[in-house]
């Protein structure tokens, strides 16, 4: 068989978006269904783009390790693969995932002859795959009203970042929902010299954003938000913003599978003090900016974390630095009837 016709063969599995129902649920389609979710910055920007003499990306993994990142993802065989920053190398990405998975639309490549006359690539860089086996489909693609930066400030508003929304119904009978999303950034001399005051804000106001967007779409399935969020709990007010805010407004269940399993459920203080990374990978004190949140409505279906992994160890090049510039953080959830 050709390559073409193995990528239809791959592409003609994956038209199942008639097979998700609608919303409408009862708690007894949850059937204890295991689901492991991972979510990942690809860093696919080009070292750089057309002709300009400036390098915006030249120590990201390219062409060659944006394969290895795909073979990486393959070997993991994890149910649903989030990822961000899915720019000049998906087809790099999606021939090391190889023909097990089916994917999104593809963004596109970051070209000159696609930025707007506002100085914006009109696309998000989100991007997901799943198994062909589950039953997936984009409910809807929005993009932040605020974001900060473009030409300093980590560029943010150069790129249309947003937020995605997918209905997912598993093997059996259980439903979620995944939101997956890249947030505005902060450059790390920014941080460090307290210059990043209005990355905060822009932050926080996709935080909000997101939250009410959340809420006026929330039904009886379990719900999970990921992606690259560039948010630190112990510098941006995540907590009383979206967490707690949402469960006082819903009936609902907020947590971080994250700080649950491996903190017992404690959250980093809130400090006013600069956060960054302590090195490669993205992490500060074992926490990252990638983040894996559950959202469990009462009376309908319930998400349960049972293992987390930031993988620092698997996700290397040869010289032992990671393929691309963040870990990959993974949940394996059980999804049954919610207790309430």
């Amino acid at each position: 068989m050709t390559v073409a016709a193995v990528c239809l063969a791959a592409m003609s599995s994956c038209r199942n978006d008639d097979k998700v129902p609608e919303p409408e649920i009862l708690p007894t389609e949850y059937q204890n269904e295991l689901f492991t979710i991972v979510t990942l910055n690809v860093d696919g920007l080009p070292a750089r783009i057309a002709n300009l003499p400036v390098d915006i990306n030249p120590d990201g993994p390219g062409a060659e390790y944006s394969l290895l990142m795909g073979g990486y993802l393959r070997g993991k065989g994890h149910d649903f693969i989030a990822v961000q920053e899915d720019f000049d190398y998906n087809e790099e990405i999606k021939t090391g995932i190889g023909e097990g998975y089916c994917s999104d639309t593809w963004p596109g490549s970051i070209t000159m002859d696609r930025i707007g006359p506002d100085l914006k690539f009109p696309y998000d860089g989100v991007n997901v795959f799943w198994k062909n086996e589950l039953a997936v489909k984009r409910a809807d693609s929005v993009a932040w009203t605020l974001s900060y930066g473009k030409l300093d400030h980590a560029a943010d508003d150069i790129i249309t970042k947003g937020f995605r929304r997918y209905d997912i119904q598993l093997k059996g009978t259980s439903r979620l929902v995944v939101y997956n999303m890249h947030m505005d950034a902060s450059e790390e001399t920014d941080i460090l010299n307290g210059n990043d005051r209005q990355d905060r804000v822009a932050r926080m106001a996709q935080w909000r954003q997101l939250r009410d967007y959340i809420i006026s779409h929330l039904d009886k399935r379990p719900v999970i938000v990921t992606g690259d969020l560039n948010s630190y709990y112990s510098r941006d007010s995540i907590r009383s913003v979206f967490m707690d805010y949402m469960e006082r407004n819903t009936n609902a269940r907020v947590d971080d599978a994250w700080i649950m399993l491996e903190r017992g459920g404690e959250y980093p203080q809130l400090v006013s003090t600069p956060v960054a990374s302590d090195g490669p990978g993205c992490c500060h004190k074992g926490e990252g900016v990638d983040k894996i949140i559950y959202i469990n409505p009462a009376g309908g279906g319930m998400l349960v974390p049972v293992e987390v992994k930031v993988d620092s160890l698997d996700y290397l090049r040869g010289d032992g630095s990671p393929i691309g510039d963040h870990f990959p953080l993974s949940v394996t959830f059980r999804l049954t009837r919610s207790e309430q």
